[in-house]
């Protein structure tokens, strides 16, 4: 018989470690892209709150203050309208937090946004 005394600890010691290394680099990826998607998740949500706001801006025709509700959120909107180009700024408010304002420029006639800032 051979002298096999230590073989099995060690060996098992570095396969428990390499499978505990495995797991916990599949874990920390799978963390990272979850948290990527959620907040990719709320910027399209940020996003197309502001652009169905914009669509419903189209049809005012005067000057004035208001709100839009949606169940993800409030859009709150200021409207300056002028000869040629209309000028709006909408906030949107959700029930996480309150996100800063954007100032959008269009054109009267065309409905073509000039500026989105």
């Amino acid at each position: 018989m051979r002298n096999e005394k230590g073989f099995i600890l060690p060996f098992a010691m570095i396969l428990a470690a390499a499978i505990l290394l495995f797991s916990i680099s599949v874990s920390a990826i799978f963390i990272s892209r979850y948290s990527y998607l959620d907040i990719m998740e709320e910027s399209y949500r940020r996003e197309s709150l502001m652009l169905f706001s914009i669509k419903r801006l189209y049809s005012i025709d005067q000057s004035l203050n208001g709100a839009f509700t949606y169940p993800e959120g409030v859009v709150r909107y200021e409207v300056q309208k002028e000869d040629e180009l209309t000028r709006a700024t909408l906030t949107l408010v959700t029930a996480e937090k309150k996100y800063e304002s954007v100032h959008i420029t269009f054109e009267n006639d065309t409905k073509e946004i000039v500026d989105w800032e």
